[in-house]
């Protein structure tokens, strides 16, 4: 396996918050509702309800190329690296405005670099997925400094004609990193991600139409599925390691939590929302931001859209 380190991480969102175009009453969600974030503008929210989201695209402040370019930059900025001295990205998008060019190719045409670029989709868990598979590649074939990233805006497919607890749930934004072959502070120790298809009835997405989610998914199956992942990479995991989750709702994050037992745990979910697969990016930069990032092992864990799961242990070079 080939020895890749976290350089830097970065993520952006839409300036809109959603709820102060909408609200929502007590009896459709049980938590505190996080700073959700809308690319849509509260004219468009007002006036059609997000009705038919095939016709959203007049009514974006941003997109996922412009969420992913920005979320980009941070990175590049905080890893203290040109746009030049990249040699590959990886993207992804559950929530395209097109099907083509990729999202990662766009994001390049936005750095102003042309380099290979493509769309890797593992839904909630591309962080992992994408790890993952630079891990797998012969060392020849890495380049120094590989970007990676993804950007979804579930706010354009969520139906606003009737109140809904993914109005409270999903946020929109773009998550990124600098890996690099380079030795720095965090080494990637693992990455996988893992996906359940069969399970698609309880998680969908129109590539032009309306989200459908039964949360009820995160404690039957994300939770469990987890704790299965985090079993078979025990050995791996210190007893005194930082633990990171960004997408499950507060409950399902208490259950997990208590299941596993060890460690210290942070989640982001009440600050940033689940912006799907960008979540885990971007509570990795908002704790380090936060300087709660002091441990010498940090297990991500990652779930949500694309029926997937995944895990990513990173620890401190010395």
């Amino acid at each position: 396996m080939r020895q890749l380190y976290l350089a830097s991480t970065g993520y952006s969102r839409p300036d809109t918050r959603l709820f102060d175009s909408i609200s929502l009453g007590d009896d459709v969600v049980s938590f505190p509702i996080p700073d959700i974030r809308t690319a849509l503008t509260p004219e468009y929210l007002s006036e059609t309800k997000n009705e038919d989201p095939f016709q959203v695209m007049p009514a974006l402040l941003a997109t996922p190329t412009s969420l992913g370019a920005e979320a980009a930059r941070e990175a590049l900025q905080f890893g203290k690296r040109e746009p030049q001295s990249l040699g590959l990205i990886l993207g992804a998008t559950c929530t395209p405005l097109q099907t083509t060019p990729t999202e990662s190719q766009r994001v390049g045409k936005e750095l102003g670099v042309k380099i290979p670029a493509y769309d890797i989709q593992a839904g909630g868990a591309d962080f992992a997925l994408h790890l993952e598979t630079l891990l797998s590649w012969k060392e020849s074939s890495l380049p120094e400094n590989t970007l990676i990233l993804s950007s979804h805006i579930p706010t354009s497919r969520i139906d606003f004609r009737e109140e809904s607890i993914e109005q409270a749930v999903f946020s929109d934004g773009a998550g990124a990193a600098v890996v690099s072959t380079v030795k720095s502070d965090l080494r990637v120790k693992t990455a996988v991600a893992k996906t359940f298809p069969s399970l698609g009835k309880h998680w969908t997405i129109d590539l032009y139409g309306h989200l459908e989610v039964n949360l009820g998914i995160e404690r039957e199956v994300f939770v469990p599925r987890l704790l299965e992942l985090i079993n078979e990479h025990g050995s791996l995991i210190s007893e005194d390691a930082l633990f990171i989750e960004s997408q499950l709702t507060p409950q399902s994050f208490s259950q997990l939590q208590e299941a596993v037992g060890i460690g210290k745990w942070h989640s982001s979910f009440n600050d940033l929302g689940n912006m799907f697969g960008a979540s885990p990016f971007a509570a990795l930069r908002y704790f380090q931001t936060k300087e709660e990032m002091d441990a010498e092992q940090i297990v991500i864990l990652l779930s949500g859209a694309g029926l997937s799961i995944g895990i990513i242990i990173l620890e401190r070079e010395g």
